[in-house]
C-alpha cells in the first residue's frame, strides 16, 4: 500500500508538496544536473544523429516554416514526389512542443531548446510524480535523475527523438492520472482529466504505433493497480463493484478526452495508415520479425554505451521490493519493469502469448524491434531506485543486509562473463562495476552512520550523476558513426549543385534524384532486404550531402522522387518496386541501377540526375548515364545531369484506357503504353476527343504550393489534364469554366 496521510484528501494543490526548502532546492539541483549532463551536446554546435538530421530536423523546419506563414503543412512536394505531412506520424504536426519551438526560433536555438527541455522536463516529471506517490525529497532526486538522464534517452536526444518525447509525456500522463484519482470533487478531478488527456494526446502526436501502445499498456496498467489493488489511502472503496467502477471511469475519460484532443493529428494518421506501406503495422513486411534481445542482452543495461540504464540506478532498484515493499507503488514499478524487460525478447514467452491473444493489434506491432518496449523500464527502474532511498530512513537496519543483493549479483556476472561464448555484450564493464559497488558501500554504511546519514545519500546522488554524467560521454563519444556536431544554422544550407537546380525552376517545374547506390550499408540477409542506400552514410560530406540526398531536399525547397521516410504512400512503393524492378528497405525510396532507364522516370517529371563527378571503370552505370545525358553543371564533388525526355509536371492527352488495378505500371514501364498520348485509368474514361491540331495544346501551372495547385489549359478537343503528382483520396479537383 502507499504510504499516505491520515487525513481525507481536499481539494487543493498542496496535495503535491511543494516544500520551499526541500522542493525547491531539488529542482534547482535538476536544473544544474541539466546544464551539466547536456552541456557537451548543446555547446559549440548541436550533436545530431542519423534521423535527427536526415528525417526529423529537415521535418521540423518544414513544420515551423509552415506554421509561421499560418499555412497547415498538409503536404510535403518535396521528398517522394509528394507525401502527406500532416498526416504523417513523425512530422511533430500537433506536437506542442515541436510545433511552439520551430516556428517562432531559428533552427539551432529551436534545435538546442527542444533537446535540452526535453530530458530536463522529463526529469521534473518523475520528481513530482515521485513526489505524489509519498517518495522522499532525496528519493525523488535520485529517481528523476535516474529517469531524465538515463544514457539511453540521453543518446536518443541525438537521434531518435520520438522516444524522449514519450519519455517526457509518460510520466506527466502517471502523474495526472494519479491526481485525479484523488479526487473527491468533480470540478478538480475534470481538470486532472484534461491534463492527463493532452497528455496522452502529446504521446500519441509523437510516436503513434508502438510507443503509444506501450505507454497506453502503462497508463492503463497503472489505473488497474491504483483502482482494483492498491487505491490511494486516503480514499476507502469499499467493495469490488466500486472499485470496478471507478476505473470504468477514470480509464474511459482517459481515452475519450486523450483521443480528442489528439484528433487533429489522430485522424488523418488513421486515413493515411490505411493507404501507407505500413497499413496495420510491420506484419506483411520482410521487417515484421526484426530485433529483440536474448536473455544474455539484458546485459545492455550495464553496458556504458547507448542502452546504459546506470550501474546506481539498477543496483538500488532491485532492492526496492526489499527496502520498500508495497509502498510508493513499488510492486506496480517493479512489475513494469519486469514485464517491459520479458517483452522485449524476441522469443515468444507466456507473456508475450497472452497480450498477442488479448490485445488487438500487439502481435502486429510488438515483434518489430519489441526492444523498444525498454521506454517503460527505465521509469519503473528509476522509480524503485527513489523508494530504495526513500526507505533507508524507515528501516535502516535491514539496508546492510540488503546491499549484499546487487553486491553479490555483480560479483557474479563478472565471475560468469569469463565463461560466456564470444561475441556479445559483456555482462558487466569494469566502469559499471566500479560505480556499482560505490552505490552499494554508500548504501551499506548508511545505518551505520546515523550521524552522517544525510551525506551519504548525498554521495549516493553524486555518484549517480557522476555514473551517468560518463556514461553519456561515452555513448556519444563512440557512437557507431551516428553522431556529428554541426551548425544548424548552416549545416542544411545549398551547395553549388542545389544552387544550380534552383536557377533551373523558372516558370517549368522539375524534379531530380541523387544517385551513387556505391554510398551503402548492408542489412543483415535475415531482413530480407536489398542494401540500404544513403542514409547511413549522412555525415559523409563527400560522397552522400553533396548528391542531395536523405532528404536535403525539403529544407531546400527542391523537389526530389526520393526520401528516407518510414511512412510513405503504399502506391509510391509500388511505383519504385516497379521502376526498380525489386523492392527496397521499408524506410527508403530509391532510384537504384535497374531503374536508370525506366519510362517510369519520365512519368515522375524527373529532368536531372545528381551524380558523382569522377566515373571510374567498374562503374558502367555511371559511364552510360553521363554518355546518355548532358552534363549541365559541375564541381569538384558532383555533376548534375540533364533528362531530355522527362515529361513537364502536368499536359494534356485525348486518349484513355481502362484497365485493372496494378496492371498500368507494366504498360508504361514497358513502353506498351505511352503516356504522353495516354492515360490509364482505373475507372471508366470519359469522353475524349482528338483536336483538329494536337500542337495547339497549352498547359501552364500558375500556382504551385504545398497541397495547392492552380493550372491553365487551352485545347481544342475534349481531353484530360494528366499530373505528376502522387495521388492522395484528399485532393480535391475544381474546374473553373
Amino acid at each position: 500500500m502507499f504510504e499516505g496521510s491520515s487525513l481525507r484528501a481536499r481539494v487543493r494543490l498542496s496535495q503535491i508538496p511543494l516544500i520551499l526548502n526541500g522542493d525547491m532546492r531539488a529542482v534547482l539541483a535538476l536544473l544544474a544536473v541539466a546544464i551539466l549532463m547536456e552541456w557537451k551536446i548543446l555547446v559549440g554546435g548541436t550533436v545530431v544523429g542519423m534521423d535527427a538530421a536526415t528525417l526529423f530536423y529537415p521535418a521540423y523546419s518544414f513544420l515551423g516554416e509552415s506554421l509561421s506563414s499560418a499555412r497547415v503543412p498538409v503536404w510535403n512536394p518535396y521528398q517522394v514526389s509528394g507525401t502527406p505531412f500532416a498526416a504523417d506520424p513523425q512530422s511533430g504536426w500537433m506536437y506542442w512542443p515541436a510545433m511552439l519551438l520551430f516556428s517562432v526560433m531559428p533552427l539551432a536555438a529551436a534545435a538546442k531548446s527542444f533537446i535540452f527541455l526535453h530530458l530536463l522536463v522529463a526529469a521534473l516529471a518523475v520528481y513530482a510524480l515521485a513526489r505524489a506517490l509519498r517518495i522522499s525529497v532525496v528519493g525523488a532526486l535520485v529517481s528523476a535523475i535516474g529517469y531524465g538522464f538515463a544514457t539511453f534517452f540521453y543518446e536518443r536526444s541525438i537521434c531518435c527523438f520520438e522516444h524522449v518525447m514519450v519519455a517526457l509525456w509518460l510520466p506527466l500522463l502517471m502523474l495526472t492520472v494519479e491526481m485525479a484519482l484523488r479526487q473527491t470533487n468533480w470540478v478538480t478531478r475534470s481538470l486532472w482529466w484534461c491534463a492527463a488527456g493532452f497528455a496522452f494526446s502529446q504521446i500519441l502526436a509523437s510516436w503513434l504505433g508502438q510507443g503509444s501502445y506501450y505507454a497506453l499498456l502503462a497508463v492503463v496498467g497503472f489505473v488497474i493497480y491504483r483502482t482494483l489493488i492498491a487505491p490511494p489511502n486516503d480514499q476507502r472503496l469499499d467493495g469490488g463493484g466500486a472499485r470496478l467502477r471507478t476505473l470504468a471511469l477514470h480509464g474511459s475519460a482517459l481515452l475519450v478526452l486523450g483521443a480528442g484532443m489528439a484528433a487533429a493529428g489522430l485522424l488523418p494518421r488513421i486515413e493515411y495508415n490505411v493507404l501507407s506501406n505500413l497499413a496495420g503495422g510491420y506484419a506483411d513486411t520482410p521487417a515484421a520479425i526484426a530485433g529483440g534481445w536474448t536473455p544474455r542482452d539484458w546485459a545492455k543495461l550495464l553496458d556504458r554505451k547507448n542502452w546504459y540504464a546506470g550501474a546506481v540506478t539498477l543496483a538500488l532498484a532491485i532492492v526496492a521490493p526489499f527496502a520498500a515493499r508495497g509502498r510508493y507503488g513499488t510492486p506496480f514499478w517493479f512489475a513494469l519493469s519486469l514485464g517491459a524487460l520479458i517483452l522485449a525478447g524476441r522469443d515468444t514467452t507466456p507473456l508475450h502469448w497472452l497480450l498477442y491473444h488479448l490485445l488487438p493489434g500487439f502481435s502486429r506491432l510488438h515483434p518489430h524491434n519489441p526492444e523498444r518496449i525498454m521506454l517503460l523500464f527505465y521509469l519503473g527502474a528509476s522509480l524503485c531506485a527513489g523508494a530504495t532511498i526513500s526507505a533507508l530512513r524507515e528501516a535502516p537496519t535491514r539496508t546492510t543486509l540488503l546491499a549484499l543483493i546487487p553486491a553479490t549479483g555483480a560479483v557474479a556476472l563478472k565471475l560468469a562473463e569469463a565463461r560466456l561464448p564470444e561475441p556479445g555484450p559483456r555482462l558487466i564493464p569494469t566502469g559499471s562495476l566500479i560505480f556499482l559497488l560505490l552505490g552499494v558501500v554508500f548504501l551499506a554504511v548508511y545505518p551505520l552512520l546515523p550521524r552522517y546519514r544525510p551525506h551519504v545519500t548525498t554521495l549516493i546522488l553524486l555518484v549517480l550523476v557522476l555514473d551517468l554524467f560518463t556514461a553519456g560521454r561515452t555513448a556519444v563519444d563512440n557512437g557507431p558513426g551516428r553522431f556529428r556536431t554541426v551548425n544548424l544554422n548552416t549545416h542544411y544550407d545549398a551547395s553549388g549543385a542545389a544552387v544550380f537546380l534552383r536557377s533551373q525552376g523558372g516558370s517549368e517545374l522539375f524534379r531530380y534524384f541523387g544517385y551513387d547506390p556505391e554510398v551503402r550499408l548492408y542489412e543483415p540477409r535475415s531482413m530480407g532486404y536489398p542494401p540500404t542506400t544513403y542514409r547511413y552514410h549522412w555525415r559523409d560530406i563527400a560522397r552522400g550531402t553533396v548528391m542531395l540526398v536523405h532528404n536535403r531536399s525539403v529544407p531546400l525547397g527542391l523537389h526530389d522522387i526520393q526520401g528516407y521516410r518510414p511512412v510513405r504512400i503504399k502506391r509510391y512503393d509500388e511505383y519504385m518496386s516497379a521502376l526498380n524492378g525489386r523492392e527496397q528497405e521499408y524506410r527508403e525510396s530509391n532510384v537504384l541501377a535497374g531503374g536508370l532507364e525506366s519510362p517510369l522516370l519520365d512519368l515522375l517529371n524527373v529532368r536531372y540526375i545528381v551524380v558523382p563527378r569522377a566515373t571510374v571503370n567498374h562503374r558502367n552505370d555511371l559511364q552510360r548515364l553521363t554518355e546518355i545525358h548532358p552534363t549541365v553543371y559541375r564541381d569538384a564533388s558532383v555533376r548534375v545531369l540533364r533528362r531530355q525526355q522527362s515529361l513537364p509536371r502536368a499536359w494534356l492527352v485525348h486518349e484513355a484506357q481502362r484497365v485493372k488495378r496494378g496492371e498500368a505500371l507494366a504498360l508504361i514501364g514497358s513502353g506498351t503504353v505511352d503516356p504522353r498520348r495516354v492515360a490509364l485509368l482505373e475507372d471508366p474514361p470519359p469522353p475524349l476527343a482528338l483536336p483538329p491540331d494536337p500542337t495547339s495544346d497549352r498547359v501552364r501551372v500558375d500556382l504551385y504550393e504545398p497541397g495547392r495547385i492552380r493550372a491553365s489549359t487551352s485545347t481544342g478537343a475534349a481531353g484530360l489534364l494528366v499530373f505528376s503528382e502522387v495521388y492522395y483520396p484528399a485532393w480535391k479537383a475544381y474546374v473553373d469554366d
